[in-house]
């Protein structure tokens, strides 16, 4: 997954230098019917719909990220906070989803 991470960090920022664009990251994960930030010590969050039928997820945390390596960074902290255990299978299972976000 690293290498993906790192070849997708790269590309945002090479294009970057000729968009000028602000790259934010949140990043939560679904555990047991529960929404968790994963960028901010895994808060619980709510998931809110607004009049027009739009779904938000209230209280998730933002980063920006100003280079290829703190979005590297930010990314590799949230799955270090993600939910894990061992299974018959695998040492070291997700037992969650997780989904990260980066806005351009």
């Amino acid at each position: 997954m690293a290498g993906m991470i790192d070849t997708l960090a790269a590309h945002i920022f090479d294009l970057n230098s000729k968009y000028n664009y602000t790259v934010i990251v949140s990043f939560f994960e679904i555990y047991l019917a529960k929404l968790l930030d994963l960028l901010n010590g895994r808060e619980r969050l709510r998931v809110l719909e607004d009049s027009k039928g739009q779904m938000t997820i209230s209280g998730l945390v933002e980063k920006k990220a100003t280079s290829a390596e703190e979005l590297v960074n930010i990314i590799n902290f949230a799955f270090q906070e993600r939910t894990t255990h061992s299974t018959v299978s695998n040492e070291v299972s997700s037992r969650s989803h997780a989904i990260c976000e980066i806005k351009l």
